[in-house]
């Protein structure tokens, strides 16, 4: 009787351990807008859920390590059971999907995540596009997988799969938070406008939890474990930014060409450049500063650094002038700026028709000309009776 007991509990033991993919769903904050991947590993009482994307800090000092290129990222484990319960407390979707490798494989896969991650020796630079929480979580399940996962996507890229944009993705990602789909699609350039490969989506947990589903024997069907009860975390208004960005631009340079022939229109022209020239001015110094301080690919070249310049805050000057009903002083020097400006945009145009730039940028290239252009026409001396409205 003690031989079968001893049998049993040394076949508990050496029982093949359960890998499971575990996806969740966005959630309600920035950071969670995308999802998140996992893997479960399950021995006998041992059950484990690994992070492979958890970083301590936080904050605006954060932030700027982040698109710097120079965050250090870690992973974590915990208890699977209390780790779910966290994920539905918050109201994330869980999807489960059970690997089915082989003994050996399943092995090397537990340890590898036992003895890198709950050993604290796991660690990576983070790159939101290109490595991160589920990017490690992919390149490990290929490896498990003896490549077949990177098979699967190279063969469905061959068959003419349409091909994506790191843009279109990270818009739709950020669609239910205004600021930071406007601030994104403004401070990112134009490596974010070539078509990705199957491989390069798989940054995103959805695309990850369905390319595994698509490879013959790799995983069971996937198991609905928790689906969300609260609305659509994502809004199909995608290009809400770039609208609200042409609307404003466009009724402002209304106003500003509207006061080139009308005076007393002055106040509400002054009033609409004051409104549009610092942020004009503030994007011009973000995608210059993050040019100089990032190693980022998508932030090392910005064509929007080209349209909107730091110093466009020089238009404060003519817009407190117009606020208080007077004529702008005609300084020589900032009609010459603002014509410089207007060159280097039609620089860029043509550059776009000729291929060499490819930024999907042309709502803040017209936004951006069309405020410019009409403080070139309002600059005009006023004649005749339009001459003096105010002293």
């Amino acid at each position: 009787m003690a031989c079968l007991v001893a049998l049993l509990g040394s076949t508990s033991v050496s029982a093949q351990p359960q890998i499971e993919l575990v996806t969740f769903g966005p959630g309600e904050t920035v950071p969670e807008s995308f999802g998140h991947s996992a893997l479960r590993v399950t021995e006998g009482d041992d059950d484990r859920l690994y992070n492979l994307g958890h970083a301590e800090a936080r904050g605006v000092a954060f932030f700027f390590r982040v698109a710097a290129g120079e965050a250090v990222f870690t992973g974590v484990e915990g208890e699977a059971s209390g780790e779910l319960a966290r994920y539905r407390a918050v109201d994330r979707s869980i999807r489960r999907q059970v690997l089915m490798l082989d003994e050996e494989r399943a092995r090397w896969l537990a340890e590898e995540l036992r003895t890198e991650v709950g050993g604290r020796r796991f660690s990576y630079r983070y790159d939101y596009l290109r490595d991160n929480c589920t990017t490690e979580v992919r390149d490990l399940l290929d490896t498990a997988a003896d490549g077949a996962l990177r098979r699967e996507v190279e063969r469905r890229d061959a068959s003419g799969v349409h091909a994506p944009t790191y843009r279109e993705l990270i818009m739709a990602g950020f669609s239910g938070h205004f600021p930071t789909l406007l601030g994104s699609d403004l401070l990112t350039g134009p490596v974010q406008d070539v078509p990705l490969s199957g491989w390069d989506v798989l940054y995103l947990p959805e695309p990850l939890h369905d390319a595994v589903a698509a490879v013959p024997g790799l995983a069971r069907p996937s198991l609905l474990a928790y689906e969300r009860r609260g609305p659509p975390v994502h809004s199909a208004h995608t290009h809400a930014g770039r609208l609200a960005v042409f609307l404003v631009s466009f009724v402002v340079a209304i106003f500003l060409l509207a006061a080139a022939w009308k005076p007393q229109l002055r106040p509400v022209a002054g009033a609409g450049l004051l409104a549009v020239a610092p942020p004009i001015a503030m994007t011009g110094l973000g995608a210059w500063f993050l040019m100089a301080t990032s190693t980022l690919p998508d932030l090392t070249w910005n064509e929007n650094a080209l349209v909107m310049w730091p110093t466009d805050l020089v238009l404060v000057v003519p817009a407190l002038h117009w606020l208080r009903c007077r004529e702008a002083p005609r300084l020589f020097a900032l009609r010459a700026y603002l014509v410089v400006r207007l060159i280097v945009i039609a620089g860029l145009v043509i550059a776009k028709f000729g291929g060499w730039a490819i930024q999907d940028n042309a709502v803040f290239i017209v936004s951006t000309a069309l405020v410019l252009g009409a403080v070139v026409v309002a600059y005009r001396k006023p004649s005749g009776r339009h001459a003096s409205v105010k002293p």
